[in-house]
């Protein structure tokens, strides 16, 4: 009679046992589809991680060829097709009305302040951050860091100032002939004082 009772026990304890086993087999299954899930979705997410830095990395670089493109689009002179006596085209330059044509608003900025620090230490070449603090006060560099560097290529451009690369910093100088077109009185927006609110 204990016996039956015994095997009945061992039973129960063998069906027990295949349940759990049965149960972590699925456990070990899911675990494994949905770790091929995450594995897939990082791989994605990696790979479209990679085409946007590439695709901003080659933004950047056309930003610049237009900015330096505009600039010497800028330097072209005017070519007009002229017939002589002999019926024969030609080209012809005609000079440009007017050697100095205005600079714009940003440009004209970046010449003045650089003018004011060429004018507090003369023969010195000033950094980009530091050009770039006197152009945008309060602004941290790495916030104007590409706005200041496409100014800087365009003015280079157009013959304004001189720019040269020492290891990983630039430097930039207003060309001496140029100074001359920033008067002495100019400040750089950060030192022209406040005006008063009157009462």
């Amino acid at each position: 009679m204990f016996g039956w009772f015994k095997k009945k026990d061992d039973k129960r304890v063998e069906e027990l046992e295949s349940t759990i086993k049965s149960s972590f087999q699925n456990m070990k299954s899911d675990m494994s589809h949905v770790s091929k899930w995450i594995s897939h979705f990082k791989t994605k997410h990696d790979e479209h991680h990679i085409k946007f830095e590439e695709l901003h990395t080659r933004v950047k670089v056309l930003e610049d060829l237009l900015a330096v493109k505009s600039a010497i689009s800028h330097q072209i002179p005017a070519k007009v097709r002229v017939k002589s006596d002999n019926l024969e085209e030609f080209e012809e330059e005609l000079p440009e009305i007017g050697t100095e044509k205005e600079l714009p608003e940003a440009q004209m900025r970046v010449c003045e302040c650089l003018a004011a620090l060429q004018r507090e230490e003369p023969n010195s070449w000033s950094s980009l951050p530091k050009l770039a603090a006197e152009v945008y006060p309060g602004r941290e560099y790495e916030q104007v860091r590409s706005a200041i560097l496409q100014l800087v290529n365009v003015l280079e451009a157009e013959g304004y100032l001189a720019k040269k690369k020492v290891r990983k910093s630039v430097y930039v100088y207003l060309r001496k002939e140029k100074v001359i077109l920033f008067s002495q009185g100019v400040k750089c927006p950060e030192e022209v004082p406040k005006k008063s609110k009157k009462a």
